[in-house]
């Protein structure tokens, strides 16, 4: 590849994720000093186990409320490697804005990538009353921009990009139960169908498969 062209891939990537960083900055310092609690407490009195089960229910209770991490299964039908995965991280900016970072792997193929979602959460069922009321599924589209860092031959180092779309659910509401609580975020079932372009052999159509945890997102 050109170095030129790749120096200018390099900087638009940094520039990319520099204004992602600086949205998630905005984003936390914007939240209600509720969602930051402070984190003390007195280790005189407990056992070093103990100590750190509170530290840990502490630092839980002060992240940010609208975090999402998403680790998924990845089929490329046209790709060398058909299988493979990755994980996604993202913060709201809005209740219908998120941006974060994810990371991509097939065989030999790896992408470092920053991510734009937009989402609008819908009852679709509702009409039908009763327990379905309160079912929610929430559509999205994602575009993304990363460097491969590996396996994507002369792709290696340029500038690659993705669009996708998709949707997630909480399965339990679907039953008319209440989403169980894990580490203070619940549990999301979801796919998407995407494109891929500018990545070498591992250009193409690809479907994802999640299980995603999500902490009011």
């Amino acid at each position: 590849m050109n170095p030129i062209r790749r120096l200018r891939s390099i900087l638009l990537l940094a520039a990319l994720l520099a204004t992602i960083t600086a949205s998630f900055t905005f984003s936390l310092l914007a939240q209600e000093e509720t969602n930051l609690p402070p984190i003390s407490f007195n280790t005189n009195s407990l056992g070093w186990a103990q100590a750190l089960q509170q530290w840990g229910q502490a630092a839980l209770s002060a992240a940010p409320t609208n975090l999402a991490v998403v680790p998924y299964a990845t089929y490329a039908p046209s790709a060398p490697h058909k299988w493979g995965g990755g994980i996604l991280t993202l913060w709201n900016i809005t209740p219908y804005l998120g941006a974060g970072m994810g990371m991509d792997y097939l065989g030999s193929f790896s992408l470092v990538s920053g991510d734009v979602e937009v989402q609008a959460p819908i009852q679709p069922l509702s009409f039908l009353g009763s327990s379905l009321t309160n079912f929610t599924l929430t559509p999205f589209a994602l575009g993304l921009a990363g460097t491969p860092v590996g396996g994507a031959g002369s792709a290696n180092g340029s500038l690659a990009t993705a669009a996708v779309v998709g949707g997630s659910f909480y399965p339990f509401t679907l039953f008319g139960s209440s989403s169980p609580t894990i580490l203070g975020g619940k549990l999301a079932l979801g796919g998407a169908y995407g494109n891929r372009f500018n990545a070498g052999d591992y250009s193409g159509k690809f479907f994802n498969f999640f299980i995603g945890w999500r902490r009011d997102f």
